[in-house]
């Protein structure tokens, strides 16, 4: 059903959206109420023991027989097994040992019963953190869903007043208002969505004027082209964000390697930007095509408007399923444009550089990579930045020079070296300052670089 206020389409889809909400809490509860239960292995081992060894012994009738002695002392070995990992002679009772004439059948089958057990464990564990990945992803689910519906059924940000001024300014631009719509975001960020029909061909710019009178904050139209064309129109407004960043990349391949195993990427969603470098094990194609396949999957969650923990939840749970000798790492800097906040995320990538008031800090963040540890999370940390500070991310073929002392360098005293404001001629610069091989780089090397400015007009 249409309306021309638009209020019965909110409300039907504001109740759509708590029941999708309810069915995934529901999905929650009742994957926390499934778990494996553990206790149950050191059962199957006394339970095959009695079935695969004692039941083709000729004494098995009178060993079992007998008020429960050859049951109970199965059954040790068995909690011990599962308790220590092993269970030798020594452990055994002499009685038992003299009595059991298949004694060196049961201790050979229990070795083998306990690595059984050993790799179900594993198993076990495995698939319990990947139902705790899941459970934290619908979990993030349900409060953007929240998110959603409260900003819905929040109080109109435009109240009839002010609807009737927009309505008369653009006008005079040759607009016609149909629909108004203001929604906070992340970080207190307002956007704006106006329902148009032009009359004629509109200047972009008037209409961010009118937008930004109205609203007291200075906003920017999604729409890039100076002149919109008449017609039904839908235009997104954003606030305009207090900081923007220039950017800068530089790349070198392995000695003998046509193509670097490093990627990168530099993506904004939003009043953030998310700086990412991937190191892919080894060299060549093969560590390309894993790095790559990395960031893309990054990306596609942070653009989906998942959060990077959750993000990189998630990719672990999925390398912990992955095969081969090694797993790429990742570095990760999500930097606010509204606050000028940098979160800096490390799952076994190199150190991170900012570079402030001519000097240097070295953010060395030891984490393990993804796919590797069950309950592994990625090192975090935080730091504020301001006018003209500079983030500088490496790959660690950057930093081989600083094994051998006797050059007496550091990646310190070579970004010192270094005077320009530049993004680009910055990571230009420090990819040739960095010492190297007689006939090449023993490893690949990327060099991302991100100079934070305020912007000068600002409402």
């Amino acid at each position: 059903m249409k309306s021309r206020t638009g209020l019965i389409a909110d409300w039907s889809m504001t109740e759509d959206l708590r029941l999708y909400r309810d069915a995934i809490e529901r999905l929650i509860r009742i994957s926390g109420e499934q778990s494996f239960k553990q206790e149950e292995d050191d059962r199957f081992i006394t339970d095959s023991l009695i079935r695969d060894v004692c039941k083709k012994c000729p004494r098995f009738r009178d060993c079992f027989g007998e008020e429960g002695e050859t049951l109970d002392e199965i059954r040790f070995l068995s909690r011990l097994l599962m308790k220590e990992g092993r269970v030798s002679r020594e452990d055994v009772s002499p009685g038992f040992r003299r009595k059991c004439i298949y004694f060196a059948s049961i201790m050979e089958e229990m070795f083998w019963l306990g690595r059984l057990a050993y790799q179900n464990r594993c198993w076990v564990r495995k698939m319990d953190f990947l139902k705790k990945a899941v459970n934290n992803e619908l979990t993030s689910s349900v409060e953007l869903l929240d998110q959603c519906i409260g900003r819905m059924e929040s109080p109109r940000f435009f109240g009839p007043g002010k609807i009737l001024g927009i309505r008369r300014k653009l006008l005079r631009e040759g607009a016609y208002l149909r629909r108004i719509r203001a929604l906070t975001g992340k970080e207190g960020t307002l956007t704006v969505y106006l329902d148009l029909r032009l009359f004629w061909t509109g200047k972009r710019k008037g209409l961010e004027e009118i937008v930004s009178d109205s609203c007291d904050r200075r906003m920017s139209c999604q729409c890039r082209d100076p002149w919109i064309p008449p017609g039904s129109r839908k235009l997104q407004f954003v606030e305009e964000a207090p900081f923007h960043v220039s950017f800068g990349e530089a790349h070198a391949s392995r000695k003998g390697e046509g193509i670097c195993g490093d990627t990168f990427s530099c993506i904004q969603p939003g009043q953030q930007l998310i700086l990412s470098l991937a190191d892919g094990m080894g060299s060549g194609q093969e560590a390309f095509e894993s790095s790559s396949r990395l960031i893309e999957a990054f990306e596609g969650m942070i653009l989906a408007g998942m959060p990077e923990e959750e993000a990189l939840h998630l990719l672990h749970a999925v390398m912990l399923l992955e095969s081969g000798e090694g797993q790429p790492a990742l570095d990760i800097a999500a930097v606010s444009l509204r606050s000028g906040l940098v979160r800096f995320f490390a799952a076994g990538g190199a150190a991170v550089f900012v570079l402030r008031g001519g000097q240097v800090e070295r953010i060395c963040q030891n984490s393990i990579p993804l796919g590797y540890l069950d309950e592994s999370e990625a090192a975090v940390t935080s730091r504020k930045l301001y006018d003209g500070d500079m983030i500088v991310m490496v790959s660690d073929g950057m930093l081989t020079f600083e094994n051998d002392p006797e050059k007496g360098l550091s990646m310190e005293n070579i970004l010192l070296g270094i005077h320009t404001k530049n993004a680009q001629t910055f990571a230009d610069l420090l990819l040739k300052a960095v010492p190297a091989g007689v006939d090449g780089y023993e490893d690949d090397r990327t060099v991302l670089v991100a100079v934070l400015w305020e912007k000068e007009h600002r409402k």
